[in-house]
């Protein structure tokens, strides 16, 4: 099984391997539409984070204010 799992490996690093470094025409056009939306997946995924980086921070300081107020008893 380990040897047929390890064949399986080494068959698809060759495959992205071909496809990365064979070239190729690509007649594709990206329009305005989509565009707008990767863009707007781009803008929302950093809102996001920003988000949640702001509760991390603000649990911390919570944390920290009642160890302080512990402590300072």
């Amino acid at each position: 099984m380990k040897m047929y799992l390890n064949k399986i490996f080494v068959l698809i690093i060759y495959s992205i391997f071909y496809i990365i470094l064979s070239p190729q025409d690509v007649y594709a056009y990206i329009d305005p539409g989509t565009t707008n939306l990767i863009v707007s997946a781009i803008i929302a995924l950093f809102a996001t984070i920003g988000y949640y980086f702001r509760i991390i921070v603000q649990k911390i300081k919570e944390y920290m204010n009642m160890l302080r107020s512990f402590f300072i008893k």
